[in-house]
């Protein structure tokens, strides 16, 4: 079919006269466009790992809100209205990607924190009697410090992040602050 002949216009009142199979018309004349958005995005948010299938449903739920939410009231050209829904929803898909993203950078437990539990335990093991350990945590700062012996007794990270109401990568940092402090005075 030659969607170039369509009138969006008239398709549309068919549409808001209860009739949703005419939908498709819309869907099918208006695929280029969401493809071409698609892969413009695609192309600009590329450090993103981006499933394609997925994104394009997104896109088509933009089109699919464009054809139903459309004002003839308005002073709108109708496929203004539909990119700028079709773009709204693929935006949406890359900000959902980038807290997703974030969300398992702040919760994910790394390799870190297994050396961050061997650290401890050479830590325990390196300190010959309680002297030492005490020399050792008055030369930390005070949050390194209080994160030292909440992890020197054992607590975990997760458990120090809620305790002292940090983030959980600060954690992280501080302990491997810690481990470098330690190496310097004690294995040189």
């Amino acid at each position: 079919m030659n969607y170039k002949n369509v009138n969006d216009y008239e398709v549309l009142y068919l549409i808001e006269d209860e009739n949703d199979s005419y939908k498709n018309i819309l869907y099918d004349k208006y695929r280029p466009v969401v493809i071409n958005l698609c892969n413009k995005y695609i192309n600009e948010y590329n450090n993103f790992s981006v499933d394609r299938e997925e994104l394009f449903q997104e896109a088509f739920i933009g089109l699919d809100y464009a054809i139903s939410h459309f004002d003839f009231n308005k002073d709108v050209k109708f496929i203004t209205y539909c990119i700028l829904c079709i773009e709204s929803k693929i935006k949406d898909y890359f900000n959902k990607l980038y807290r997703k993203k974030n969300l398992i950078h702040i919760n994910s437990v790394s390799l870190d924190d297994t050396l961050v539990d061997y650290a401890v335990e050479s830590f325990r093991a390196d300190f010959i009697n309680e002297e030492e350990v005490i020399k050792f945590k008055n030369s930390l700062n005070d949050i390194e410090s209080w994160i030292f012996e909440l992890r020197f007794n054992g607590f975990s990270c997760k458990e120090i992040a809620s305790l002292l109401d940090i983030a959980l990568s600060s954690i992280y940092f501080y302990l491997k602050k810690i481990k470098s402090k330690y190496n310097t005075i004690f294995c040189l």
